[in-house]
Parts: structure tokens; sequence; C-alpha cells
């Protein structure tokens, strides 16, 4: 705690400022080590930190919180009873009068009750902007904070462990996520910078889904982005998992083409009984026939005998031509059956082809996803400009999709919140320095179709950037088959 009071100390005479005022939970948390995790802020009450270059060093807590918190050491408590009127009065009465015109505060988290009373008492607009200060101050992390973050990240690489096995065909986003909180929880994490994010399919086009009861489904990408906490400080990463494929369409198709086998089965077991049939006539007509041949030989001896042989003859014909016919629609039947089988399998091939291509596509982006998230863990270097990595990265998005979405930050700094200062922008001013802590998320988003987004935290060491994160990035070779490490 003293260094980060003394590095904001240090900050303030760099900017002229006096006296700082701070009244983002997270600014006071940050300063006094006091957090309102475990209750809202609407329940507490106001909190606020007054910190001067000479020294001074208070926290303001509402009765009664002040008896359930030890500030630390050289940390002046001081307890207020009501709302901002009384905060304001208790504020401007440690405030010295000489630092008017040098005392700032983080503005954005004044609300307008609180900046009014300050103005009654003569300081509301008297203050300056103190919120870029106090974020730059919060980006270079303390050991204390880098080990709080380690074990941050650890709770959501326990929830990605979760959500790799929870995460199959016909299971809805909404029970994937619910899986994933629960495992948090119970391992410790004390809350969540956001809620998280389980989105498949069509969905994981929309970078901010919420899950839902869509049932996930083979040969799709499932995104999971999540939070967790711990003594205040939060974390935030991203996995892709891939489904192959398997079940869904090619189990439909391959249920018509069954039916259609099976009429085709039937059909030609009418066949074969009219082939018997036929077979029996036949017979019948060859008897016939050598009979005839016998009174042939009989040099027409017998005509009339010939006559009434050659007559059942002509009748075992008969038979045969109407055994014959039947046989043949049996066939027409079963050409009818076959033709229709060749048509869903026809059908199913080509929606097999599609969803191989499809799936070969999803390979694809995540496999250039993967490696584009180790080359920026490379060049993650102190003194690297920030808008350098930012335009890598999105040069390298738009190399492997054109037609993509790049929707979103690209990274962001990580520590009381989840989300803060600095942004990957291309203007931002800042250079990556030691003890940075990064979340660095490529991603691309086909409307209609898919997301992918694979997000790791990184703490910027004196060499380079060191990955925090030990859930695998799940690799997935181009053939289909994950290997399931890096």
């Amino acid at each position: 705690m003293r260094q980060r009071i003394q590095q904001v100390k240090a900050a303030m005479a760099a900017h002229g400022i006096h006296t700082l005022l701070t009244f983002d939970p997270k600014n006071v948390n940050y300063l006094t080590g006091f957090h309102t995790t475990a209750r809202p802020i609407w329940q507490i009450g106001r909190t606020a930190c007054l910190l001067s270059a000479g020294g001074t060093w208070r926290l303001f807590l509402p009765a009664p919180w002040d008896r359930e918190y030890a500030p630390p050491p050289g940390c002046e408590t001081v307890s207020y009873t009501g709302g901002d009127e009384e905060l304001a009065r208790a504020l401007c009465g440690h405030l010295p009068t000489d630092s008017r015109k040098r005392t700032a505060a983080d503005l954005d988290a004044v609300p307008a009750p609180l900046y009014r009373a300050l103005n009654r008492c003569g300081w509301g607009d008297q203050l300056t902007d103190a919120r870029l200060l106090l974020a730059r101050c919060r980006m270079i992390k303390s050991p204390a904070e880098i080990r709080l973050l380690e074990q941050a990240v650890g709770l959501i690489d326990l929830g990605l462990k979760t959500a790799g096995q929870a995460v199959a065909e016909g299971a809805a986003e909404q029970e994937v996520q619910a899986r994933i909180d629960a495992a948090m929880a119970l391992a410790g994490s004390q809350g969540c910078g956001f809620t998280t994010k389980v989105i498949s399919g069509p969905n994981g086009s929309y970078p901010h889904h919420v899950a839902g009861p869509r049932k996930i489904t083979a040969r799709s990408a499932v995104i999971v982005d999540l939070s967790a906490s711990v003594s205040g400080y939060e974390s935030d990463s991203a996995r892709t998992f891939l489904l192959p494929p398997g079940g869904g369409g090619g189990e439909e198709g391959g249920g018509e083409i069954r039916a259609a086998y099976g009429g085709r089965r039937e059909m030609n077991g009418e066949a074969r009984a009219a082939y018997a049939g036929r077979q029996e006539v036949n017979g019948g007509a060859w008897a016939a026939y050598a009979g005839r041949q016998e009174i042939n030989g009989g040099a027409w001896a017998a005509y009339a005998g010939h006559q009434e042989i050659n007559g059942g003859a002509r009748a075992a014909y008969a038979g045969r031509q109407e055994i014959n016919g039947e046989a043949r629609a049996a066939y027409a039947g079963r050409q009818e059956v076959n033709g229709g089988a060749r048509a869903v399998y026809a059908g199913r091939q080509e929606i097999n082809g599609e969803a191989r291509a499809a799936y070969h596509e999803l390979l694809e982006m995540h496999h250039g996803i993967t490696e584009l998230l180790l080359s920026a863990g490379k060049r993650m270097k102190p003194g690297t400009p920030i808008r350098e990595l930012h335009d890598f990265l999105r040069a390298e998005l738009t190399r492997l999709n054109p037609a993509a979405v790049q929707a979103g930050t690209i990274g962001h700094g990580v520590g009381l919140r989840a989300h803060e200062y600095p942004d990957l922008t291309g203007d931002c001013p800042e250079l990556l320095a030691e003890n940075m802590v990064l979340a660095v998320e490529p991603a691309l988003y086909v409307p209609g179709r898919y997301g992918i987004r694979i997000e790791n935290m990184f703490h910027i060491g004196p060499e380079g950037a060191t990955t925090m994160n030990r859930y695998p990035l799940n690799r997935y070779d181009r053939e289909g088959d994950d290997d399931g490490n890096l």
C-alpha cells in the first residue's frame, strides 16, 4: 500500500496537485485497501479518500462501517452520518484552504448531488480532473497486486476447464454458464467484472450476446469469456471451443436414406416373390413344351392332342406374361425408391460437403487467431508503443478474413476492473512498461454465422511478456483434431 501511495504522490507533484480526492470505489480501494465486493455501494453508502502531498491520508466512511474496517498504518478513518450533504461537509472540513486551486478529483465518479453539495461548500467548481493521473498510476502494478491478479487468473483457468467439460452438443448456453459460475464461486471467486459469456453458433457474431436457452450444435464455435475477482482484483480471459462434425443433419439425412432403403427392400421382396411365381409357371410351360415335342415326334399323329397341349402352353405363357408384368411393376417401384434414395444421398453429400467446408473455415480462423495471439505476446516488450501493437493485430486480423467484423476492443489493461486503462487503440499514447498487466483478445465475427475470440492475460516483465493463464489455447489442427495443448 505504501508503494502505491508514494507512486500517486509522485504523480501529484509532477502535475502540481496538492490535494487529491477520490470517490470511485475502485480508486478508494487502490489507495486504502477498502473494497465493497461483498456489499453493493448502495448498502454501504458513499466512500471517499483524501490524500495530500503534505502527508494527510484519510478514508471517509459512513457509520457504522467505520467500525468494521481497519485502515492501513498511517491512514486515518473519518466517520460521517447521513448522505451526500454530510459527506461534503466532512470533506471540506479537512481540505486545506490554501490548496483550493490545486485540488483534483476523479470527477466521473462524483454524482450530481454530491457535486452540488461540494459547490455549496465552495469546492465543487474548484476541482480539476484527476482521472488520467489515477489511471496511469494504476496501470503499473505492485508485487502484491500481481499476486492477487495471479489468483484471479487461476480462478478463470478453472472456469475455462469447466467450460471445456460442459461445452457439448445439445447443452444449452445458460447451462454451461451456470456450471462455470458455480465452479469459480466454489473455488473462491468473490464476484466478476462482467457476466460470464457463453456464445454459440450464429450468436457468436454478436460480441456481447448474453447466454440463453440456445442448444449447442455440432460443427459450431462456442465463445466462452469470463472474469473472476480476488480482493477486488479482477481477471479476464476467453477461449473458443470448436465442436467437430457428427450428428445433426448427417443423422437426419441418414434416417431418410434408411427409410428409402427399407422401401427398396420391400419392393425387392415383392419382385422376388413374383419371380418365384414366374419360375413356377415357366416350369409348367417347359413341361407342356416337352409334351408338345413328344406329340410332334409322332409325326402329327395326334393333332387334337397337340392342340390341347398348345392350349396349355398358351395358358402357361399367359400366366408368365402376367407374372412378368408384376415383376416389371415391382422393378419399376424399386427403381423409383432407389431414385429417391440416391436423391437423398446426393443431398446428404451436398450438405455434408458444405458442413465440412464451414468447419474447415472455423479451423482456419481459430488457428490463425491462436497464432496471432502468440505473436502478439512475443512483441510485448517494455518501451513498445501500444498503438504499434494495436496496428499489428488489426492488420493481421484483416489479412485472416477481410470480410469479417472486428468489433470491440482488441486489448486492455486489467486490475481493479476487468477492463481498465490503457485500451489497445490506434491513438493510445502509452508505451508498454514493466509490471503492466494486459488482456489481449484478437477476435473475428462473421455476421449471422459465427465468432471466434481468444484472450490471454500477460504480465510485462523486464525482458518481455509472460502469459498468466495456464489453461491451454485449445489449438486445433486444420484436419479437425484437437491436440489439446500448446
